[in-house]
C-alpha cells in the first residue's frame, strides 16, 4: 500500500489507484509562481504579491510559508514575504499547530516560530502535529509524541498518522486502530486500511475493499477492487478497472468509466480520460474538459495543471513547489498564470 501523509495543502499529483492515507486541504490566498529561476507568489487572480527571490519554495498555510533562501538555508515568511527568523542549515516543513518539523542529516525534531528547537532533532521520522500529537520513528518503530516530546503511546511496527480520534496500528502482520489514548478500539484484523474521513474509513478483507465505521462495523460492503477516504461526501472506488463514486450510504453515484480520479473538493474532481486530466462535478458531469497532463484539486477556485511532459514531475508530497513549467486556471478552465506563456491557449476551454 502507498500512503499519502497528511498535509496541510493538498498537492498529490496523478495519485496511484492504491490506498493513501486521506490528506485535509487548507484554503489559501497565495500561490507559488517561478520567474527566471527564482520562486515568489501570485494571489488567485495571478497578481505578483511576493516577488520572485527564493531558491525554492512551499505553499502557504495558515498564512506561514517555508522558503530557501539559497541551496543550504532556509526559513519561515508571512503573505507580506517578512521571514520570522534568519535563515537556518535545516530543512523545514510546514508549521502544524504552532510548530514545524525540521529534518538535519538524516534526524527530525520540531521548532517553534521563532526557529528555536523545540524537540530534540533525534527521530528517525516525524509528521506534523494534528490534535496535539504527532507520530515519530525511533529505533526502527513507530509511536506518538505530545507537544513536550513525550511518549504517549507504545512503540508499533507500523502506525500512522490520527484522523479522526483513531489511528491506524500494525500488530501481527493485520491492522487495527488506537484511540488517544493507546486503547485498541478496533481489533487488527484487516489485510489492509485507511484513515477516518467523514465517520468512515476503508479497509480491505480477503481481496475487496469496503467502509467500516468508528466502532468498527461494517458500513458499507466489501465490494471495491480498490477505494479511497471520503470527502464532500463521496469517495472514490474502482471496479472492473474504472473508477466512479459512492455516497455515504454505499450508493454508486457517479458510475465507474475513469481511468483514475482524486477525491472530490469544494465540488470538483480531477479525473483522467484517455491519457489527460480534466474536472467533473458532483453530478458526474465534465466541467473542464481532460486536456491537462497533470491536475491538482481546487483550491480557494483555482487549481494547478501541468500542459507540458515535465509537469508529471510535480511532487507527490508538500515539501516545496513544483521545479518546472506549471499553470493555474480558475473553475471555468480559464488561465490565471502559466509558466509556459506560448501555449497559455492549451489552457482555454
Amino acid at each position: 500500500m502507498k500512503r499519502i501523509t497528511l498535509m496541510l495543502f493538498l498537492s498529490f499529483i496523478l495519485l496511484p489507484p492504491v490506498f493513501a492515507q486521506f490528506v485535509i486541504q487548507k484554503e489559501t490566498e497565495l500561490f507559488p509562481f517561478v520567474a527566471d529561476g527564482k520562486w515568489g507568489f501570485i494571489n488567485k487572480s495571478g497578481k505578483i504579491r511576493i516577488k520572485p527571490q527564493f531558491e525554492r519554495v512551499g505553499y502557504f498555510t495558515n498564512g506561514l510559508a517555508v522558503v530557501a533562501t539559497d541551496k543550504k538555508n532556509m526559513t519561515i515568511i508571512n503573505t507580506s514575504g517578512k521571514a520570522l527568523f534568519e535563515p537556518r542549515e535545516l530543512t523545514i516543513y510546514a508549521f502544524s499547530e504552532d510548530l514545524a518539523r525540521v529534518k538535519k542529516g538524516d534526524k527530525w525534531g520540531f521548532i517553534n516560530r521563532q526557529g528555536e528547537i523545540i524537540i530534540p532533532i533525534k527521530y528517525e521520522f516525524a509528521s506534523d502535529f494534528f490534535n496535539g500529537i504527532a507520530r515519530i520513528k525511533i529505533d526502527r518503530k513507530f509511536g506518538f509524541i505530545d507537544k513536550k516530546g513525550r511518549l504517549v503511546t507504545r512503540l508499533y511496527k507500523r502506525a500512522y498518522n490520527f484522523s479522526e480520534g483513531l489511528a491506524i496500528v500494525e500488530i501481527d502482520g493485520k491492522r487495527g486502530y488506537i484511540d488517544t489514548f493507546d486503547d485498541l478500539v478496533i481489533a487488527p484484523i484487516f489485510d489492509d486500511s485507511d484513515g477516518f474521513s467523514q465517520g468512515l474509513a476503508a479497509v480491505r478483507l480477503g481481496g475487496k475493499f469496503g467502509y467500516i465505521d468508528r466502532s468498527g462495523k461494517l458500513a458499507i460492503p466489501l465490494l471495491y477492487s480498490q477505494a479511497r477516504w471520503f470527502s464532500d461526501g463521496l469517495a472514490p472506488v474502482e471496479i472492473d478497472s474504472k473508477w466512479g463514486f459512492i455516497n455515504r450510504s454505499g450508493q454508486l453515484v457517479i458510475k465507474p468509466k475513469f481511468n483514475t480520479v482524486q477525491n472530490f473538493y469544494n465540488g470538483m474532481a480531477a479525473v483522467k480520460i484517455g491519457d489527460k486530466w480534466g474536472y467533473i462535478n458532483k453530478k458526474g458531469n465534465v466541467v473542464i474538459k481532460p486536456r491537462f497532463d497533470s491536475a491538482l484539486p481546487f483550491n480557494s477556485g483555482i487549481a494547478q495543471v501541468g500542459i507540458d511532459e515535465c509537469l508529471n514531475r510535480i511532487p507527490n508530497k508538500l515539501s516545496f513547489a513544483p521545479p518546472c513549467g506549471f499553470s493555474y486556471i480558475n473553475k471555468k478552465g480559464e488561465l490565471i498564470w502559466s509558466a509556459l506563456p506560448f501555449r497559455s491557449r492549451i489552457a482555454r476551454n
